[in-house]
């Protein structure tokens, strides 16, 4: 997708990774009111969990964006 801002400045970016950020922020969210609800239960151990399964399952969904950015790196410094 191409936004153009002024006529002359476009603004582009990869729609895979706009999707990786909207399924980690909606994650996110729904990881912290699960959490939230759980604690208000008085399940504390329980609501660490969820908050860990959160997070291991946002890893998973940055993982193959973050190795791409580590090969960018590295074929960046490979050219130098």
């Amino acid at each position: 997708m191409t936004v153009t801002l002024d006529g002359e400045n476009t603004f582009s970016y990869d729609h895979v990774y706009f999707t990786a950020v909207m399924k980690v922020v909606g994650v996110a969210y729904i990881t912290q009111f699960g959490a939230e609800i759980l604690r208000d239960g008085g399940e504390g151990a329980i609501a660490l969990k969820v908050e860990l399964a959160g997070k291991v399952f946002i890893l998973g969904l940055t993982l193959p964006i973050v190795t791409e950015f580590l090969e960018v790196c590295v074929n960046a410094l490979s050219a130098v």
